[in-house]
């Protein structure tokens, strides 16, 4: 299995020095990373390249989505198995995530594409954000989670979900390929679009707390 890191980053100084360190840390390496800078004014550039990550510089007026299929764009040809682990530039993973997060990807059976953690907020880690979302009959973006809901373990079941947030995704670079984030949309609507298309061809995201 090989994994292939995309980093997005816009203005993303502030925190970029604990998500740069959390990638480096991660007890299951990256096998490869590629950083896409959407025109930042600060100095998330020079930050990025600091930690020794080549960076791809694309203009301001582009968003996550189109900086993702950018960064695509860039790798050699896809090889069999390979998974594509998408990370925001204030999404700083625990050390273990990506490996928890291989782990399933390989223990799950083909249907399934898509592979989310458990977000939470940062930097206290206390609240939880988010464990995978879907989508109301009304068109609301729905966490099934009380607001301002304290993690204790509560919801650390691996679970099947509509979608998972794009910040710390782990997906098949086959099913990105093939079902590419919408460019029309925000990154908190992109993602639940992402796995409603999925089911739709019938793959499946599970959430690995």
């Amino acid at each position: 299995m090989k994994v292939t890191t995309i980093l997005v980053s816009h203005n993303g100084a502030r925190w970029l020095p604990a998500v740069l360190s959390g990638l480096q840390s991660q007890t299951r390496p990256s096998d490869q990373v590629v950083v896409v800078d959407t025109g930042s004014t600060d100095d998330s550039v020079v930050r990025i390249q600091a930690a020794n990550h080549e960076v791809i510089q694309a203009g301001g007026s582009i968003n996550f989505s189109q900086a993702v299929a950018v960064a695509l764009e860039s790798l050699p040809a896809a090889t069999p198995q390979e998974w594509i682990w998408l990370l925001q530039d204030d999404s700083n993973p625990d050390p273990d995530c990506l490996q928890h997060l291989s782990a399933a990807a390989q223990e799950a059976g083909p249907e399934y594409a898509a592979i989310g953690p458990k977000i939470r907020e940062w930097p206290s880690l206390r609240r939880l954000l988010e464990v995978g979302v879907t989508i109301t009959g009304t068109g609301q973006r729905e966490t099934h989670l009380l607001p301002g809901e304290y993690d204790q373990g509560q919801h650390d079941n691996i679970h099947p979900s509509l979608a998972a947030n794009t910040a710390g995704l782990l997906i098949r670079r086959s099913a990105l390929e093939a079902l590419p984030l919408d460019p029309n949309l925000g990154a908190f609507f992109a993602d639940i679009d992402l796995g409603w298309r999925l089911a739709r061809t019938g793959l499946a995201t599970v959430i690995e707390p």
